[in-house]
């Protein structure tokens, strides 16, 4: 019998695991492989139990799942601390056959033979992915890419970008050094304000007969100028988003004390990702309104405030947490009357700020 099992009845990765080494599973998917393979071992005599791990080469697998996320402009999450040995299915094969083929027994580790997080794999992908680019450019190709600007992030302290697959937020200083390794020049820049702040990079072949304009450069150095390639910008960003955190917290508990009532604008995943980290619920906003169909009737992950179609709202709440802000300009114009019957919106970062009949915004 073959029994093909997975790295996964291991747990933690400190060191490279042997076939002798005993199982010490850590999710349900080890264990249930785990319960297996001593199933087979306590009732067979004649079984070989494969072990392989992070396998590709067929549809659906890991690195078609980066590459459709990275061609789409999406961003995409892998984890660092989650080590594993990529294993081509077309070099597994051969190494079940062997054991087949030799009529042998017992426990294998048949696996790539290069250890490395997910993170780690899903550069390697990335960069063949741009090497490929390469391949296919011609002289007068442009390749184009819209990306979450690193520089605005930071400096209006939108931390909610953090969510889901938005973990690779882009500078322009990275992604030269990243393109210039596979013969591929930066040729252009535009920054646009949606998202927040994002930018359409131009990209040719070194050769290209289109030259790259001053505002690389000159963008490079601003990055550099505001710490980008340096670790404490980063540290002192944590230490905003809490300060911002702290903020937050104190006065949507002031006014809800003062019998203030506090509704949301919008469920966007940047809005999960803000009430999860500052731990809001339903006690501070009673409800989310929203127009998408398939999030009304529903609650925000993990914090459960409801979700209610903008048009049930019977009586307006004294103010708004915009969730969703960054279609601030938007909706101060959608709810102009409300404004006008002095209703206020909260912006809750770079810092918090309400903005209420006169348009102008206080910060608290």
């Amino acid at each position: 019998m073959i029994f093909f099992s997975s790295d996964y009845v291991f747990g933690k990765y400190d060191h490279l695991w042997q076939e002798d080494d005993p199982p010490c599973p850590t999710t349900q998917y080890g264990k249930d492989k785990a319960a297996s393979e001593l199933l087979i071992r306590e009732r067979l005599s004649d079984y070989a139990i494969v072990r392989t791990a992070q396998l590709y080469g067929f549809a659906g697998d890991f690195v078609s799942l980066v590459r459709e996320t990275l061609t789409s402009h999406r961003e995409f999450i892998a984890f660092a601390n989650l080590v594993n040995c990529p294993t081509w299915i077309c070099d597994l094969f051969p190494m079940v056959n062997k054991i087949i083929n030799h009529d042998s027994q017992g426990i294998f580790h048949c696996v790539g033979s290069e250890a490395m997080s997910r993170y780690q794999y899903a550069c390697e992908i990335a960069e063949a992915f741009v090497q490929g680019l390469e391949i296919i450019m011609r002289e007068n190709t442009i390749f184009c890419t819209q990306c979450v600007y690193l520089k605005d992030l930071i400096d209006k302290l939108q931390f909610d970008h953090f969510y889901h697959e938005h973990t690779m937020i882009h500078a322009i200083g990275p992604l030269r050094n990243l393109f210039s390794e596979y013969g591929l020049r930066l040729l252009d820049v535009d920054f646009y304000p949606v998202h927040g702040g994002s930018f359409v990079l131009y990209v040719g072949r070194e050769e290209s007969r289109f030259p790259t304009t001053r505002k690389i450069d000159d963008t490079i150095a601003e990055e550099k100028r505001a710490g980008l390639d340096r670790l404490q910008t980063y540290l002192d960003f944590s230490k905003r988003v809490e300060h911002n955190k702290q903020e937050l917290m104190s006065f949507l508990r002031q006014i809800r004390s003062a019998g203030k009532r506090v509704f949301g604008i919008g469920a966007p995943l940047k809005g999960s990702a803000l009430l999860k980290y500052h731990g809001i619920g339903p006690a501070l906003v009673e409800c989310l309104t929203e127009i998408n169909p398939y999030k009304i009737g529903r609650y925000s992950p993990g914090t459960h405030i409801p979700i209610m179609h903008e048009n049930a709202i019977d009586e307006q709440p004294d103010y708004y947490l915009l969730l969703s802000w960054n279609f601030l300009d938007f909706f101060i114009e959608k709810y102009a009357d409300y404004l006008d019957a002095g209703g206020k919106l909260i912006i809750p970062h770079p810092t918090v700020q309400v903005i209420g009949k006169d348009r102008q915004s206080i910060t608290m």
